[in-house]
């Protein structure tokens, strides 16, 4: 004897099941009954996968800004061309649009010389101290 699938009551006060939900969408069954526990909202449950713009808004956190504008992590590493951790803590950190959609600072070729200066100091850079390291380990 089979059980009747499971009614999900969403917030519109109509039902939906689960394989009704994959007939809409397209996604699959554990996709669908994930979505369907996650919320009861027909605009999150029915919305085109595709559309990155719907996406946009229930994926990412917006961070709001002191002038008033919205932002994303996204918005901001297409911006400026910083990297997803970069662009995170810039926005945990700072709520002044100057500051955070400010370029990042390229290294400058004093700043490249000294840092190759060091580590060519290095003693493991040396041949002699290599050929030594290599004769003591083995």
């Amino acid at each position: 004897m089979s059980m009747p699938p499971k009614a999900y009551l969403l917030s519109d006060g109509t039902s939906i099941t689960a394989q009704e939900l994959v007939n809409i969408t397209g996604l699959s069954l554990p996709t669908c009954r994930v979505k369907l526990c996650k919320s009861k909202d027909p605009k999150f449950l029915f919305r085109n996968k595709f559309s990155e713009e719907e996406n946009n808004e229930f994926r990412y956190k917006k961070y709001t800004l002191d002038d008033g504008s919205v932002t994303t992590v996204n918005d901001l590493m297409r911006k400026t061309g910083m990297s997803r951790k970069q662009a995170g803590y810039r926005l945990c950190k700072y709520t002044d649009p100057s500051k955070v959609f400010m370029k990042m600072k390229s290294m400058t070729e004093v700043e490249q010389t000294a840092r190759e200066k060091l580590y060519n100091n290095k003693p493991i850079n040396d041949r002699y101290h290599r050929m030594f390291m290599m004769m003591k380990t083995a």
